[in-house]
């Protein structure tokens, strides 16, 4: 909160600092690029079971890099996943498609032929009542 409220704070190290002291800029500059820290394999940089040394500069540098090829690799996954998709549903169209026009044929076809069945019965069933009747 004291850096947030006043960034000179980054310089004052004491009450006898100078504003144009470089020490402390110069500490902070060095302590996250000169210096090698040690952090832990669960940040998947490094080796699996080995943790990573470096500075904290260069963790970062790795990070990023991790993340943008975590992120290609996605997304040519993704790609690749798409065309697979798009692959499939071509050949399931084709296999299954359905044409209206051949349907609605097929079905004014058999709709003709279930008004004759259906004439040919009644014309039955007026002959059998006509035999009975006699």
């Amino acid at each position: 909160p004291a850096l947030v409220g006043n960034t000179a704070n980054l310089v004052d190290t004491s009450g006898k600092t100078l504003a144009s002291d470089p020490t402390r800029p110069q500490f902070l500059y060095t302590a996250l690029t000169g210096d090698n820290r040690t952090f832990g394999a669960a940040s998947g940089i490094g080796g699996v079971n080995a943790p990573y040394s470096s500075s904290v500069q260069t963790f970062a540098q790795r990070i990023i890099d991790a993340q943008g090829a975590g992120a290609a690799t996605a997304q040519s996954l993704d790609e690749g996943q798409g065309i697979a998709l798009a692959t499939a549903q071509s050949r399931l169209a084709s296999t299954s498609g359905v044409s209206i026009d051949e349907e609605m044929s097929k079905l004014v076809q058999l709709q003709t032929a279930y008004s004759a069945n259906a004439r040919v019965l009644t014309a039955a069933r007026d002959l059998l009542d006509t035999l009975l009747r006699i």
